[in-house]
């Protein structure tokens, strides 16, 4: 399996091996780093609230499957 680089300091990035991964959007790219760093799986509903607070929980949770299918076209679905 190729390595999942996350770099925090500075400009966030994310590579996979030592290719730049292309993250469409700020809160997918959160959402990869917030998993990374609780290293456990998370309740869709909890991370639906913590990302988007401001919608009802329908909309934040239509939201979340957003940001997940953009984070599985990067090529992130093996660390999801």
């Amino acid at each position: 399996m190729t390595q999942l680089q996350l770099r925090l300091l500075g400009p966030p990035q994310v590579k996979l091996g030592h290719q730049p991964v292309d993250i469409d959007g700020l809160k997918p790219a959160a959402l990869v780093f917030y998993l990374a760093v609780t290293a456990e799986p998370q309740p869709r509903d909890s991370l639906a609230t913590l990302f988007w607070p401001e919608n009802d929980q329908s909309q934040a949770r239509a939201y979340l499957r957003r940001a997940i299918w953009s984070l599985k076209q990067a090529g992130l679905d093996p660390f999801l």
